[in-house]
Parts: C-alpha cells; sequence; structure tokens
C-alpha cells in the first residue's frame, strides 16, 4: 500500500487529536513509497542520531529519497534537546529537509507528565 501525505497526516493527526501545534518541520509530499520513523530522547553526553542518519541518508539515491520520508520524532520534554537536534538536523542534513525527505515532530512537553 502506498503512502500518500504522510507528512501533512502526521501534522494533521497531532493537532486533531491533542488541539494544539506540534513543532514540526514538513512538506506537503506527493506519494511517497516508504516512511521510516526515528525516535530519540537525550541521552545526556552521547548521541547516536547524527551518526544514524548520516548512515540512512547517505545510503539513499536521489531516486529513493524522492520516494521516501524519514522522519525524527523528539520524544524528550527538554525544549533545549529539541532546539538542538532541529538544529542539528537543519545545518547538517540541509538539501534532506529542503526536499522533505527528512523531517522532524515533536510531541509538547505535557504529555509526558
Amino acid at each position: 500500500m502506498r503512502t500518500k501525505q504522510v507528512n501533512l497526516l502526521i501534522t494533521l493527526v497531532a493537532v486533531a487529536l491533542f488541539s494544539f501545534s506540534c513543532f514540526s518541520i514538513y512538506r506537503i509530499t506527493q506519494t511517497i513509497s516508504f516512511a521510516l520513523g526515528i525516535s530519540t530522547v537525550n541521552r545526556g553526553n552521547y548521541s547516536y542520531l547524527k551518526q544514524t542518519l548520516t548512515s540512512v541518508v547517505s545510503r539513499m539515491t536521489l531516486s529513493q529519497e524522492k520516494d521516501s520520508v524519514v522522519i525524527v520524532l523528539v520524544a524528550d520534554s527538554n525544549e533545549d534537546y529539541l532546539h538542538s537536534v532541529v538544529k542539528m538536523i537543519t545545518k547538517k542534513f540541509k538539501r534532506q529537509v529542503r526536499s522533505g525527505s527528512l523531517e522532524v515532530i515533536s510531541i509538547p512537553a505535557f504529555l509526558y507528565s
């Protein structure tokens, strides 16, 4: 089954269910065949996220990139961590963020209470 407009759907579901805005870098896609979700939390001094994303992105052809989306869920209530992840991703993976093949979403902190 092909996934259509995954990025918009994720944002709309979050807004509809929780009636608040969640952080999201997103685009409305045409049709994609593959979506990969990666969740991350603050682990202190060690972060596996940059290496994981580099590994995934570096192995994708341009054709595969156009036909897929990688969605990073920052599953942490620390807003500073969220902003550091967004900064790292938008700096290191600029092309993928611009094309919409790499996105970041976050759920508001009060849901973790």
